[in-house]
């Protein structure tokens, strides 16, 4: 006995080869040959020329297995309830986060000069400025500072490295390597490949037609037995 694998749907229901799925037909045999065999077709008339041609006996049915949702996890639903009944997520303090102004402190000479030598001291420069004792900036010979620019930029909190300082550079992407060139012998062995394959899919539809051919005949072969069998036979009524 040979075996027909078959499409179905959602619900394991089985459907022809009409384009979009069309849930087939099933009837029951009533020939000498099949008597009270069941069998599936294309719902769809005889003389509708969109009908697939479809045809297979319910015994010789094949089904694919319906893909099944996995359960849920045991130990995930026990570590979100655990996660939820942790007493460090109800009792977190509430953080206010509305913007405020910072606190600014006073600005002493001492705290000032303290902060500029911190600065300094972070940026690796300790010899841009004199020592503590001295009130202005010297200037020396590899560095020249703008006391107003610095003093402005101390107030603020930020200090503004000096422009000696060496920048990042970054590198340029190489670039693409170029396209193969397309050659007259490339071109007419693709050509001659796609020829190969549309004479592949031709005689493909030649054998799917012939098929279909055959499967319509045989359903208008039981229909036509179907029809003389169900007639009343003359000697029974008499």
């Amino acid at each position: 006995m040979s075996q027909v694998v078959v499409k179905v749907d959602a619900h394991g229901n089985i459907l022809c080869n009409c384009h979009g799925g069309v849930r087939a037909a099933q009837y029951t045999s009533h020939s000498v040959k099949n008597p009270g065999r069941e069998f599936h077709r294309c719902a769809k008339s005889r003389d509708d020329p969109a009908q697939c041609g479809f045809f297979a006996w319910d015994d010789e049915v094949v089904k694919p297995s319906l893909p099944s949702s996995p359960p849920s996890s045991p130990m995930k639903r026990n570590l979100s309830d655990s996660l939820l009944d942790s007493p460090s997520i109800h009792k977190r303090p509430r953080i206010d986060d509305s913007p405020q102004s910072p606190a600014r402190f006073p600005s002493t000479p001492t705290s000032k000069k303290k902060r500029i030598d911190d600065i300094v001291q972070a940026l690796g420069q300790d010899d841009v400025f004199a020592s503590a004792s001295h009130s202005k900036f010297a200037s020396t010979s590899e560095y020249t500072l703008n006391p107003v620019k610095q003093e402005h930029d101390v107030e603020d909190g930020l200090a503004t490295p000096p422009s000696s300082l060496p920048r990042r550079t970054t590198r340029e992407a190489p670039p693409s390597p170029s396209r193969s060139r397309v050659t007259p012998s490339s071109l007419l062995a693709s050509i001659t490949n796609d020829f190969s394959r549309l004479a592949e899919e031709i005689r493909n539809l030649e054998e799917h037609k012939s098929a279909s051919n055959a499967t319509t005949n045989l359903v208008d072969k039981l229909e036509t037995e179907n029809r003389t069998y169900a007639r009343p036979h003359p000697d029974r009524d008499s």
